[in-house]
């Protein structure tokens, strides 16, 4: 609920979100924020001009502050008013979208943290229509740049982070009840990210298959999802050869969660989501290079994606049925590691040549694709860091987008774009099929040279039969190689805001 407090890694930070329906002149926060539109009215600047006698004008024409994406001018308040600091945000258009609206209240957290202030206002001044929808990531931006990873650290950080933030409008609404629900939704949506991101920067030595499947039955009874745990022995049982072959090498044993959101009344639809969880990859026989081999511990960041937004379900209330199927498993070298060129079943029926054990991601989303078939989605979405050859494609912000289904593919990128995640088509090629053909098996999973990624998407599909099917590879964007104003350098938690508004237009 709006007020209550919306935790961030360390149990200690935490910034309480609130719904600010006073006047801008009255607003008390350390720091207050105001967008400044290229190329529109800005009412709120201008509220705010005359209540400082056309000061902030003033000190706005002499450091040549002009509206625009990415331009910012901060200035010390005095005399008539209760403000320390006023932020005008430059955003580039009159209606931002959210990646662009996230991202300047997000850069106000870093004023915010540089001045060692403890609360932080931001207004908009939009559009009626577009108020609740940017009170919404306004409150996102607030909770996701306030978020830290810090619980291993045995020293307190020397940053201050906002323990306020505050959302208004201007002028101030009559009737606020939608933007309460708005600011709600905001924060409820930033949890699922932010639990999403505390999983996958886990370190390995904590987060085992078993720990994470414990954590997700956890979560399964807070939330009320139901839930089933897969343990080796049942693993086996369901016949998933590949699943138990990726966790051959490890002492760690696999796991198979199984959570499911059921709405009160009639599901008109029904969607499985699949994540991938390798919860450590060394590569196993086929051993990386140990350069940021450290990293691999983001690996399940797909799981830890597809928990993000099964732990929001029950709050948003949709009404379709969704499965949340993650696939856990170590990738270890061992003595009884899985060897290159073994040939093993899979729970589809599918004989697999294992010609390179580090593309282990796609041999335990095989398996799950397969039991989430059981279930009969009408819509089956797996989510996986799967490629280094989709970051080569698409660079380290972007994630490849594959599926059989045209609709399927536009609905999601069209979500992707309404949540400010970036997005992209990539091919199904026919032409590339043949790589993926094994000598001695059904199929074997890499393919040639070229296409990696596709070739990935290719090997999955052959799983899928005729369920309508998107594979998004996450490997770049799940995880931050240096800080930017939404994310410190680690997990993003990617792909929870997409989801959650895929299914909300499903």
């Amino acid at each position: 609920m709006v007020g209550e407090e919306t935790r961030t890694a360390e149990k200690e930070a935490t910034v309480k979100i609130s719904l600010f329906s006073g006047s801008i002149e009255k607003c008390d926060a350390d720091l207050v924020v105001v967008p400044v539109r290229k190329g529109a009215v800005n009412p709120a600047f201008e509220r705010l001009d005359r209540a400082f006698r056309g000061a902030l004008a003033k000190a706005a024409a002499r450091e040549r502050f002009k509206p625009g994406k990415g331009k910012m001018f901060v200035w010390h308040g005095s005399a008539k008013g209760a403000h320390g600091l006023v932020m005008a945000i430059g955003l580039g258009t009159p209606e931002p979208d959210a990646a662009e609206w996230r991202t300047a209240v997000a850069r106000a957290i870093g004023i915010a943290v540089r001045h060692h202030l403890r609360s932080v206002a931001v207004f908009t001044d939009a559009t009626f229509e577009r108020r609740e929808l940017e009170a919404r990531w306004s409150a996102e931006a607030l909770a996701l740049a306030s978020y830290r990873f810090s619980r291993y650290r045995t020293k307190a950080s020397k940053e201050t982070l906002p323990g306020v933030g505050k959302v208004g409008v201007f002028p101030a609404a009559p009737d606020p009840a939608g933007l309460r629900r708005a600011l709600e939704h905001g924060l409820m949506a930033a949890a699922g990210v932010v639990l999403a991101r505390d999983l996958t920067n886990e370190p390995a030595n904590v987060l085992s298959p078993e720990t994470l499947a414990a954590r997700a039955a956890e979560l399964a009874q807070k939330k009320g999802l139901a839930c089933r745990v897969l343990d080796p022995a049942a693993i086996r049982e369901s016949k998933m050869g590949l699943i138990t072959a990726v966790a051959a090498g490890s002492d760690r044993e696999p796991r198979l969660v199984h959570l499911i959101y059921r709405p009160t009344g009639k599901a008109r639809r029904k969607v499985a989501l699949v994540g991938k969880g390798i919860t450590f990859d060394s590569g196993g026989i086929c051993i990386k290079p140990a350069k940021s081999m450290d990293e691999m511990k983001t690996d399940m960041a797909g799981a830890a994606l597809v928990l993000g937004v099964m732990s929001v379900l029950p709050d948003l209330a949709p009404d379709l049925e969704v499965h949340g199927i993650l696939p856990i498993a170590e990738n270890a070298v061992g003595g009884s590691a899985t060897r290159p060129g073994d040939v093993v079943k899979s729970m589809e029926g599918l004989m697999v040549e294992i010609v390179n054990t580090d593309a282990e991601g796609r041999l335990i989303l095989a398996d799950a694709i397969a039991y989430a078939r059981k279930e009969k989605p009408d819509v089956l979405v797996d989510l996986a860091t799967l490629t280094g050859a989709c970051m080569v494609a698409l660079g380290p912000f972007t994630a490849g987008v594959f599926s059989n289904d045209e609709a399927l593919a536009g609905a999601f990128l069209a979500a992707a774009a309404r949540a400010g995640e970036s997005a992209w088509r990539m091919p199904l090629l026919e032409s590339l099929e043949k790589d993926v053909r094994s000598d001695v098996a059904d199929i074997k999973n890499t393919g040639g040279k070229w296409g990696g990624a596709i070739a990935g998407a290719l090997f999955l599909k052959a799983f899928v039969g005729k369920t309508p099917w998107l594979h998004v590879d996450i490997a770049g964007p799940a995880r931050a190689d240096s800080a930017t104003p939404l994310c410190p350098k680690g997990a993003t938690g990617y792909g929870v805001l997409t989801c959650l508004e895929l299914l909300a237009r499903m």
